[in-house]
This record gives C-alpha cells, sequence and structure tokens, in this order.
C-alpha cells in the first residue's frame, strides 16, 4: 500500500523566533515536538551543505555564517499530500518557509526530498508562486540531476503529485540531463498532458533529440523514506 508523502522542513533560528506560532497559523501543518529542539544542532552545516541547490546556488557567506550560529531547530510537518491537493500544499509550504524568513528564521530546507536554498532565493520563489506557481514550486522542491551508475534522476515531484523523471546516462551529458529533466517536469506539471503513455516521444525543442517513454517504479528508496515517490517514475531514453 502506497504511503502519501508529506512536506517535512527543518527550520534554523534563534530561540526566540515564533516558529511555533507561525506554524499554526497555517491549517494542515504539524509542529514535531519530538524532533524540534532549542539548542543548536552541530550537524546542520554538514547537512545543509550536502542539501544546497546545484541548479541555482543561493546559500551565500551570510546565509553560512546564520547556520553557524543557530540557537534552536524545528521541523514542520504538512498534510499528507496526495495528487489532487498537491500543488495547494506545496505553495503552502513554501508560503510558510517565507514566512518563517521574514519572521526571523535563519535558513529552511526541504527534508523531503534534501534540498536548501539560501534565504533571498526562498523568498524570491515565494513572490514567483503568485506569477508561476509550476515552475516556482519546481524550484522549491525537486532536487535534480542527481546520478548513479545508469541514470539521472530528480527527486521530489512526489511532494507535486507527479512521478520523478529519470534519463538513461550513456551518451548524454549532466547539462543536457538537466535540460531534459527540467522541460520534461515543466511539460508534466504546466501542460497536464491527459493521454501520455509508455511508448511516446519528448523532445524540448523541434530540433532537439527526442525521448522514449517508460515507466518505473521508485527502488531506489523504501516506500517509508521520505525520499520514496509512490508514482514511480517516468524515464526517457534517446531515440536513435
Amino acid at each position: 500500500m502506497n504511503i502519501y508523502p508529506r512536506h517535512i522542513i527543518c527550520v534554523l533560528h534563534k530561540v526566540d523566533t515564533p516558529v511555533r506560532e507561525i506554524s499554526s497559523q497555517f491549517s494542515g501543518f504539524d509542529y514535531d515536538v519530538d524532533f524540534s529542539q532549542d539548542v543548536a544542532d552541530p550537524r546542520m552545516m554538514s547537512s545543509f551543505i550536502a542539501s544546497a541547490d546545484r541548479i541555482t546556488p543561493s546559500i551565500s557567506t551570510k546565509d553560512w555564517q546564520a547556520i553557524e550560529a543557530h540557537s534552536a531547530v524545528s521541523y514542520i510537518l504538512s498534510t499528507r499530500i496526495t495528487p489532487e491537493n498537491a500543488i495547494a500544499v506545496s505553495g503552502k509550504t513554501l508560503a510558510l518557509a517565507a514566512a518563517l524568513l521574514q519572521a526571523g528564521a535563519f535558513a529552511v530546507k526541504g527534508e523531503s526530498s534534501g534540498i536548501a536554498h539560501g534565504r533571498t532565493y526562498w523568498l524570491e520563489l515565494d513572490n514567483l508562486a503568485s506569477r508561476s506557481l509550476e515552475s516556482a514550486l519546481i524550484r522549491a522542491w525537486v532536487r535534480y540531476p542527481i546520478s548513479d551508475d545508469c541514470f539521472f534522476y530528480s527527486v521530489g515531484m512526489h511532494l507535486l503529485g507527479m512521478p520523478d523523471v529519470e534519463i538513461d546516462g550513456i551518451g548524454i551529458s549532466e547539462v543536457d540531463a538537466l535540460n531534459v529533466i527540467s522541460g520534461f517536469m515543466h511539460f508534466l506539471l504546466i501542460d497536464r498532458p491527459r493521454n501520455l503513455d509508455a511508448g511516446h516521444t519528448f523532445h524540448t525543442r523541434p530540433d532537439s533529440a527526442r525521448f522514449q517513454l517508460s515507466r518505473a517504479r521508485c527502488t531506489r528508496y523504501e516506500a517509508d523514506d521520505f525520499f520514496h515517490n509512490p508514482y514511480g517514475y517516468w524515464r526517457l531514453c534517446a531515440v536513435a
């Protein structure tokens, strides 16, 4: 049985920052009293380094200094995400992150896809959401391209109610994989194709390489892992 995902955000702040009070103003979110703590966590610097977004690097020297100086850590959990409520919940989670930063929090990390941005970029994404919601949510919550021995792939589309994307890594550069994955994710969220199926092809431009689609289960992560995508993957393989 599928376990529906949820956003879990890690917030670094000072002890007197009203994180719990602000999160209570957003319906559907729970403050995790078991794992939140009013002391610094020495693991946070390495955790944020590992999670820093590589597509749009945005954690500044000032952000790193603030991360180092934190004196409290809070975890906030969203309601469970379904394909029907995913965009609304992910948009509200982005708004919550922005509200916490505006109230004095130092840093925010999305634990459910392992992604962290700098303070200014989080606020820019919240502003972008009013004009281009899907694009803002992809940038906010989806980490890519991650690579293994065979594929470049994304983590985080489960938070948007969609399969993640993986592309056969043979004969394709990381930059090209980035562009194809990004293009396909935007296609899924913005165009909302109704009849997309295995065997169909996708390309980002009329003169660019074509990729044939197939479906794959998510076996990289266990069903109870934050990164597990119950909707699986769209797999893209280059057409000769």
